[in-house]
């Protein structure tokens, strides 16, 4: 391991005259740009938005949470035939079985980001799109990649998309964060894309160990110079499940040739090597100012530890929230939806009481006039008519009583 710290550094030193990085392409943690409003940004020349988040040490595109959109765009074209990159990000979520859906790379000709279904991004561009996902929907027709390779003319659809036989790779580019093997210092994965013109070569390097895996290599079916007016964008975007989608760094390069990316293989070699770190410290070998390099290298460590489990910490804590909301408005519901069907069964008991009465009382009213009219007997027609009178005043009142009661004004 020492071997290979070594070489790789001297290799990046030399390298460094031959291959020109594109800073206005490229992006690295610590993020330490804030804007006007006082919110921290990638850099002045990526836009970020949708529910992605910048903190110090990763961009967060989406947290573990459903129905998730977020990217981040580059705004000055490339403007060339030739371009190299190493995008290092991170996937990872509670979810043991269930989780999704994923991130995407995209070299189109779109100058800003336009959301859409397609892992956060239109469907109908031009250019390529690089997608990690980590969902197998076995509802599309095309099959599964966990890295597919998207080739648009800017007329395909979603659907024409989902459906086309998929080309790329398959790797383990996903992290249970329960799993005691889970580490945010340690556990991400990289990308490196090569195009030279029309010829395009991906690979994968899984766990970032420095061991790439070719992922696919081959000719577009685009025009020769279709990468002078392309823009990058990367996207997140979980569905009906959902995971952490973060992006560690994305760093581009002039050259077409992926050995002066070996720069970025020396950050990969030195911070896994820092593992070794306690034990090196107790060396006889190790001076002083190797020990300084050493604890700096420890606190950085600490320093993306911390954050990490701060995010998580609010994001759990989020989440809690929101089911208690939601649990909150479950239970005002219920209760609503008891008074009013107590509400309507008090009423319906009263009117029916109401109604019981007033019948026992006409057949009371009507039986003792009826006695009355009888033992009368020459009275009887006129007693008869003037107990119907008063009778069906009795009616009329009650029948209005009821009106003014159902119209609320009593």
């Amino acid at each position: 391991m020492k071997v290979h710290v070594i070489l790789a550094c001297l290799l990046a030193f030399v390298l460094e005259c031959a291959s020109i990085k594109l800073d206005a392409h490229s992006f690295a943690a610590p993020f330490k740009t804030i804007d006007r409003t006082g919110k921290r940004i990638v850099n002045s020349t990526w836009t970020n938005g949708g529910s992605t988040e910048v903190f110090t040490n990763f961009i967060r595109l989406t947290p573990d949470r459903q129905s998730k959109h977020g990217h981040v765009w580059n705004n000055a074209p490339l403007q060339r035939n030739t371009f190299s990159a190493v995008l290092q990000f991170r996937i990872s979520g509670q979810g043991q079985k269930w989780f999704g859906d994923g991130i995407g790379l995209w070299l189109t000709n779109s100058p800003h980001h336009e959301d859409g279904d397609n892992h956060g991004f239109k469907d109908k561009y031009f250019g390529v799109g690089i997608i990690i996902d980590t969902f197998v929907n076995s509802e599309h027709k095309g099959g599964h990649k966990d890295v597919t390779i998207q080739i648009n003319d800017g007329t395909k659809t979603t659907e024409v998309l989902q459906d086309e036989t998929k080309i790329g790779c398959d790797a383990a580019l996903r992290y249970h964060e329960d799993s005691a093997h889970f580490d945010p210092v340690f556990s991400s994965s990289r990308l490196r894309v090569v195009v030279d013109g029309v010829k395009l070569k991906l690979e994968v390097d899984a766990k970032s160990t420095a061991e790439w895996k070719s992922c696919y290599e081959g000719d577009l079916p685009l025009p020769s110079d279709w990468l002078q007016n392309v823009s990058l964008g990367i996207t997140g975007s979980t569905g009906g499940l959902a995971d952490n989608h973060d992006i560690l760094s994305f760093l581009a390069f002039s050259d077409a040739d992926d050995i002066h990316m070996q720069m970025a293989d020396s950050d990969v070699y030195w911070n896994n090597y820092s593992k070794e770190h306690h034990g090196i410290l107790k060396s006889d070998h190790c001076d002083n100012s190797c020990k300084l390099i050493i604890l700096e290298k420890s606190l950085e460590n600490s320093r993306v530890d911390l954050e990490h489990q701060l995010v998580a910490l609010k994001e759990r804590t989020t989440k809690n929230i929101q089911k208690v909301k939601l649990r909150e408005i479950e239970i005002h519901e219920k209760l609503a939806d008891m008074n009013r069907r107590v509400d309507a069964y008090m009423k319906l008991r009263v009117n029916t009481r109401l109604d019981s009465a007033a019948l026992d009382l006409e057949k009371e009213v009507h039986g003792q006039v009826s006695g009355k009219v009888e033992a009368a007997g020459g009275w009887q027609v006129p007693f008869l008519l003037v107990s119907s009178g008063v009778l069906a005043g009795s009616f009329y009142v009650y029948r209005k009583y009821k009106e003014l009661r159902k119209s609320h004004l009593l």
